[in-house]
């Protein structure tokens, strides 16, 4: 609950100082450093990637990144209870934590208005504002976030394995659901059949609903943000577009459709025995190669870095994959000289499972440092670049105009003596501030 409570007040302290950070782009960095986690995370669960024993347990704080309930809250999934109550929990808690944001934002704001005499409580109830925006963009980045993870654990039921239950001539076999075993996976089963429906609701709800949701926002708004006069609406939801240009502002429900794909769709492949294959690895490879190409032809980011970054971190999560299907190859069975048979008859006489579990462990790990450096050299930079300030908020102007004015500043000058000296004054202007328009 702390941690919880604490991410929510960095989310907006984050909104509140978001003038003050925007020239470090932290925002589209985090989406794209959490997708990438979202589906390396899931390289046991779906595609069924055999880590070395020696460094499994370092693989699991992958879990944290990829903003996965059950390990925010240091609760195992199951002390929740039974498996439609862990289904339940994982479809509900992002609902849950929007009635408690609401909750607390109305709260703040009544506590505000009793207390209006006070100079103090005056100042933040204008910061307080609008509790609809307010929760609409605690909302939009909480499901962001939350769609793959939800989505995958959702997924959980579809989950089933078939185990040689009688040796004989006719050897019997029982499929259960791996994550309870106590259930099997027949249609004559009661609890399988009442899992199955709400799992056909659940699926609906998010993989299939939430991404709708957020285009139809950006279908809504569509035509203000063009315009370069932003709604209120688009306003409290510009968590979704503002990272990109213009004709490019459905980018991220591209990528959230791609996210689902890799982390929930492919588990329809095979559903008893796909995990065990490498065709989902294969198909996880074919989806990152496509979104590369796309990506880096599209160019949707403003920013350059931050298209460098996505691509960077696409690239590695395609060779993540790759090592995926090294280490189903190479399996536990080592040679009398300590080499695994698989990799020295298929792979390479000097790979097995330690080294490529390894490797794909600094690549993980690359893509969180390549992030950190981006940022701390932006930062830097930002340092030593002058800049223009309001003395009142210590941010940058905003410059989002209405949609019947074309320009911020008219220069009049005399055409035969000033005219250098106005374009000298607008292109230093300019420099400081780029989307100026004189």
């Amino acid at each position: 609950v702390i941690v919880i409570i604490v991410a929510i007040f960095i989310m907006f302290g984050y909104h509140s100082q978001k003038e003050k950070l925007r020239p470090l782009s932290l925002q589209p960095k985090l989406k794209i450093l959490v997708s990438f986690y979202q589906v390396v995370s899931s390289m046991r669960s779906v595609y069924g990637v055999k880590f070395d024993e020696k460094l499994k347990g370092v693989i699991l704080y992958l879990d944290y990144f990829s903003l996965d309930i059950y390990r925010l809250i240091s609760i195992p999934s199951g002390c929740i209870g039974t498996m439609h109550s862990r289904l339940v929990f994982s479809v509900v808690w992002p609902y849950i934590m929007v009635i408690l944001v609401a909750a607390s934002l109305l709260v703040s704001r009544l506590f505000v208005r009793s207390m209006s005499f006070l100079e103090l409580c005056g100042q933040y109830k204008e910061k307080v504002g609008n509790i609809r925006n307010k929760l609409l963009y605690f909302t939009v980045f909480l499901f962001y976030f939350a769609l793959p993870t939800v989505s995958r654990n959702i997924f959980e039921v579809r989950k089933c394995q078939a185990f040689q239950v009688e040796d004989s001539d006719n050897p019997t076999f029982l499929s259960v659901i791996l994550t309870d075993m106590t259930i099997a996976c027949d249609d004559k089963s009661i609890q399988y059949n009442r899992l199955q429906r709400f799992f056909w609701v659940a699926f609906i709800l998010w993989p299939v609903l939430t991404p709708t949701a957020f285009l139809s926002f950006l279908l809504v708004v569509k035509e203000t943000i063009i315009k370069g006069s932003p709604s209120v609406l688009a306003q409290a939801s510009r968590f979704l577009w503002e990272d990109y240009k213009g004709h490019m502002m459905f980018w991220d429900v591209i990528d959230t459709w791609r996210k689902i794909v890799l982390t929930c769709f492919v588990m329809f492949l095979d559903p008893k025995e796909g995990s065990n294959k490498i065709l989902r690895l294969l198909i996880g490879i074919l989806v990152s190669l496509i979104y590369v190409s796309v990506l880096a032809i599209s160019r949707p980011y403003k920013r350059s870095d931050d298209l460098m970054l996505a691509i960077a971190s696409n690239v590695i999560l395609g060779c993540c994959f790759v090592l995926g299907i090294v280490l189903n190859l190479c399996g536990d069975n080592t040679d009398s000289d300590g080499n695994d048979d698989v990799c020295v008859t298929h792979v390479s006489l000097n790979v097995n499972s330690f080294n490529s579990t390894l490797i794909f462990l600094l690549l993980t790990i690359l893509v969180l440092v390549g992030t950190a450096i981006s940022i701390a050299l932006i930062a830097f930079s930002q340092r030593r670049k002058p800049s223009v300030r309001l003395v009142s908020t210590k941010c940058p102007p905003n410059l989002d105009m209405a949609s019947n004015h074309n320009h911020h500043l008219f220069m009049s000058h005399v055409w035969a003596t000033g005219q250098d000296k106005t374009h000298s004054i607008a292109r230093k202007l300019k420099m400081i501030l780029p989307k100026l328009k004189i």
